[in-house]
């Protein structure tokens, strides 16, 4: 429902003295025809006037009466149960309010107590949505803070005029004259009124044929505002109680995690779609209302569950449900109803991928300690040699090989080092830095491929580029790209047999640029392959693997690719080999260029 009432200080009775009264609206209307309500026919007549103005009085009189029949008739028992049901039910009692009292425009406004303010609701008769929004005051001011505060009606007849209300609100809601009177919700006990609550207040405007409202309209009003108060109270209370259930409902229904609630019975009360689809045999049969024996296929979850209803302790275990090898961790919980038990609750939670990155963590951390181990010891032992060789019996080539063999063992430690930084940097969220230049993409391949097939001569390296790729004006980290392919190719010659091929390819493609590093290695298997740039991993179940290396490499690439603005893809087949294509665009994200 849309929220928004009319302001102006207060200082006029709520209600018009009988000099302000006009005449009561009902088919029939005739000039000097006495309010209808008022205690006597008027004073002393011809026979026949006097005869005449009784008759229509006492039609009148019957009108009214008839029109309260009508209003009591419009009760409502059961409240609406949503919201577009909630505004149909208001807008037939609004059209039925304009109707009776004869009014162009009406509204009911709804007090917010967050705001302190006093809301137009949709729908509204005669008011325009915009109108509507902006419809709103304090609830200290105006009329309708007036009406609100008091709890008493209140007719004005001249809005233009009449201090109560705001020139404003009179002008953007095109106001003539009004009638206004509170919605008091009554709670009631055995059909004993217990307790009075005003929740708003009912306007109406504009009284047709320049007619004036009078205290009738005031008692007519009273009576609708009463259904539309009851209405509104009982039906908001439902509606955000139901709203609340089905928000919850969906959102246990879309956790990743199982869920299931058994009841003390052994009975299954609640179970979204991840418990669903983990623990029961996929047939579509409603689980709800059903044994949870008969409902959960693993006997490890049935186990815990009737553990844990027996002991009433928590109770948490690791299972493996099912055939596909994956890990879940499955806690309870006791459901109590104040100090009764009422239940159980069971999650199931995937950590399969925890315990691989566990698994892999360790296996790091022994790989770690084995690709320092080796350098450290060759610099230990080449250092040790020349320090006890005082009487410099190794002549200077051998010296030079020794101190060489150190830089390299060096330079290896430098790059572990390395990677370990970068790795705490993208695990911090630091983005790797960019220092943005143009890089000729042609000499940065034509110098890397020289490196690397100087560093492995049973290797033939191939490397083939297109004009458009050599000629492409690229901005970008060199640095950062000489990391991405420096990784393929040192993992391609790695991971290749002796005496294959590497195959190195530059070409313009989409926009941007793609090098593409292909080698006729051991491949990677297809259900590995979305696994390969996560870090620390370094392949599984392959006794050949006798290659050293962090598992960072892959990991770091992705991440630098990323930040480069680009994209990463592989292709691999068992035995037949892998190909890695790099997708750079000619300029990268938020450029900082020299």
């Amino acid at each position: 429902m849309t929220d928004t009432a009319l302001n102006g200080p207060s200082g006029h009775d709520g209600e018009p003295d009988d000099r302000q009264d006009g005449e009561l609206e009902t088919a029939g209307e005739s000039e000097g025809v006495p309010a209808a309500g008022g205690d006597a026919p008027p004073g002393p007549t011809p026979d026949g006037t006097r005869e005449a103005l009784r008759q229509e009085y006492e039609r009148l009189r019957e009108r009214i009466r008839e029109l309260e029949r009508q209003l009591a008739e419009f009760d409502y028992n059961v409240p609406p149960t949503t919201r577009p049901a909630l505004e149909k039910t208001l807008a037939r009692l609004l059209e039925k309010v304009t109707m009776i009292v004869r009014a162009e425009k009406c509204c009911v406004m709804v007090y917010n107590p967050e705001t302190n303010e006093l809301e137009a609701q949709e729908p509204a008769i005669g008011l325009t949505p915009e109108q509507i929004r902006s419809f709103r005051v304090r609830a200290n001011e105006g009329i309708s803070g007036l009406v609100f505060r008091e709890g008493q009606p209140v007719i004005m007849q001249e809005a233009v005029t009449d201090d109560r209300a705001l020139a404003e609100l009179v002008a953007l809601l095109g106001v003539r004259n009004g009638a206004t009177v509170p919605l008091v919700h009554e709670r009631k006990d055995d059909d004993v009124v217990v307790e009075e609550k005003t929740i708003g207040v009912l306007h109406v405007f504009n009284k047709r044929r320049d007619r004036k409202f009078m205290r009738e309209d005031l008692r007519i009003l009273r009576l609708m505002a009463r259904s539309a108060a009851a209405v509104i109270s009982e039906a908001r209370l439902f509606i955000e109680l139901r709203e609340r259930a089905d928000t919850l409902e969906k959102t246990y229904e879309s956790l990743p995690a199982g869920i299931i609630m058994v009841g003390t019975d052994g009975v299954v009360r609640l179970m979204n779609r991840a418990a669903r689809q983990l623990l029961t045999d996929g047939s579509g049969e409603d689980p709800l209302g059903r044994p949870y024996q008969d409902v959960i296929q693993s006997a490890e979850m049935r186990k815990l569950i009737g553990n844990t209803m027996v002991d009433q302790q928590e109770l948490e275990s690791e299972l493996s449900i099912g055939e596909t090898g994956r890990v879940h961790r499955a806690q309870t919980a006791i459901v109590w109803d104040g100090d009764s038990f009422a239940g159980v609750v069971a999650i199931c939670n995937d950590v399969t991928e925890l315990r691989n990155l566990e698994k892999m963590k360790s296996a790091f951390v022994t790989t770690v300690s084995h690709e320092l181990r080796t350098p450290l010891t060759s610099i230990q032992g080449f250092t040790r040699t020349l320090i006890e060789d005082e009487d410099d019996t190794y002549p200077l080539e051998a010296r030079r090989e020794f101190l060489g063999i150190i830089d390299k063992e060096c330079r290896k430690l430098n790059r572990l080092v390395d990677d370990l930084q970068k790795v705490a940097r993208i695990d911090e969220g630091h983005g790797l830095d960019l220092t943005i230049s143009r890089v000729d993409m042609a000499e940065l391949l034509q110098g890397l491929v020289a490196s690397y097939q100087a560093y492995s001569a049973d290797h033939q390296i191939e490397l083939d580029m297109t004009e458009e790729f050599k000629q492409a004006p690229i901005l970008s980290d060199e640095d950062k790209i000489d990391q991405v392919v420096s990784n393929l190719l040192s993992n391609a010659i790695k991971y290749s047999p002796p005496h294959t091929e590497v195959r190195v390819r530059g070409e313009a493609r989409n926009g941007g640029l793609c090098v593409t590093v292909a080698d006729e290695g051991r491949g990677i298997p297809k259900d590995q392959l979305s696994r390969v740039f996560d870090r620390f991993y370094r392949g599984e179940g392959d006794h050949r693997d006798t290659t050293g290396g962090t598992g960072l490499g892959l990991y770091i690439v992705k991440h630098l690719v990323d930040r480069l603005g680009g994209a990463i893809e592989v292709d691999s087949e068992v035995d037949r080999g892998s190909t890695f294509r790099v997708f750079l665009p000619l300029s990268p994200p938020e450029p900082t260029r020299k």
